[in-house]
């Protein structure tokens, strides 16, 4: 009896050893979440687009394949203007929509696509942001990285240029650069 009880409680032991491993991948990766889309909010403030991509319209922060982003994103923004213009969040389920946004956010499920996207937006003004490992090897603006469990950023300069965007300094100064 006295062996079946140790059992029973090594098992349980194990199993909630499991449950707070799981639960602690998880805040984690909730937090990598909130510190991009903060990123992500940020770049919006510190970003000038040329003459006509932002007349009217709101800005748009749009998300192709990491949808649990987007709710981040949308607490982040709520309510909130950059520039005079209110701020909107957009998950994209279509390439053609892309050429609304002001900043793309490609996640690694769209990943695939990403040579088709960025030849896409090659003459319309819009800061690709992504998180794959190759990501400005391909031509990518702004690739997310985690190094020692901090989220950080590289930035491909000539591919901001080539789109027609500046940085500010602040942004270039706390980022990883390629010239």
């Amino acid at each position: 009896m006295q062996k079946i009880k140790s059992t029973l409680i090594k098992h349980f032991l194990i199993s909630t050893l499991a449950i707070l491993i799981v639960q602690m991948a998880w805040a984690v990766e909730a937090l990598e979440h909130e510190i991009k889309a903060t990123y992500l909010y940020n770049f919006a403030k510190f970003i000038d687009w040329p003459e006509g991509k932002l007349e009217k319209d709101p800005i748009y922060l749009c998300i192709m394949g990491k949808e649990s982003l987007k709710s981040s994103l949308e607490r982040l923004a709520m309510g909130k203007s950059i520039k005079n213009r209110p701020l909107h969040v957009r998950q994209l389920d279509s390439i053609d929509e892309i050429k609304s946004c002001h900043i793309l956010f490609i996640g690694a499920a769209a990943s695939k696509n990403l040579p088709e996207i960025l030849r896409k937006l090659r003459f319309e003004k819009v800061l690709c942001v992504g998180d794959t490992p190759d990501f400005i090897e391909q031509g990518g603006q702004i690739q997310f990285f985690v190094n020692e469990n901090k989220v950080g950023f590289e930035v491909n300069l000539p591919a901001v240029k080539q789109a027609g965007l500046k940085i500010d300094a602040r942004v270039l100064n706390i980022a990883k650069v390629r010239r």
